[in-house]
Parts: structure tokens; sequence; C-alpha cells
């Protein structure tokens, strides 16, 4: 969350301030369709499928000893070469 661009941080103890937050976006609808339009955005970006299966792959790749030269999207060939040499004891 992004403060006043995809909603608004206030202080956990401040009432008051919490208030005049939800005050002012019950009461401004194009603040309220800005700031939900750009907290959308936000999240299909960083949350994408594609960017996490992205981040999920790099994980592995590190974990496997994958060197880091390779793309970050391993081509089928090269998953099953990877793998056969994991099977017939390639280091990791």
């Amino acid at each position: 969350m992004v403060d006043g661009e995809t909603g608004f941080v206030v202080p956990s103890d401040d009432a008051t301030a919490l208030a005049r937050a939800m005050r002012r976006l019950a009461t401004d609808t194009d603040l309220r369709r800005i700031m939900g339009k750009a907290g959308r955005a936000r999240a299909l970006e960083r949350f994408s499928i594609e960017r996490m299966a992205r981040a999920y792959e790099e994980l592995y790749e590190q974990l496997l000893g994958a060197p880091t030269e390779q793309p970050s999207r391993l081509s089928s060939t090269t998953r099953e070469d990877h793998a056969e040499g994991l099977h017939n004891g390639a280091k990791r």
C-alpha cells in the first residue's frame, strides 16, 4: 500500500486520523476511484500469476544450483536436462 496513492496509512492508536481518512474516502468519489484503480494496478503488477511463477522458478533454480546466467524461464528441454542431471548425481 502506498500512502496517499492506493490508500491512507494512519497510526494504529489514532481513531481521529482513521475517521478523517474514512470520511475523506466516503465523501470523495473521484479519490475512491483513483485509489481503487491504483491499488488494483499495483496488486496485478506485484502479484500476477506470471510474476509469482517466475519468482518460484528463480527460487527453485537457486536452490537447485542452476547457473545464474540461464534465462529465468527454462525451456522444456532444459528442464528435462536439468532434472536428468540431478537424477544422475549431478552436483547441486
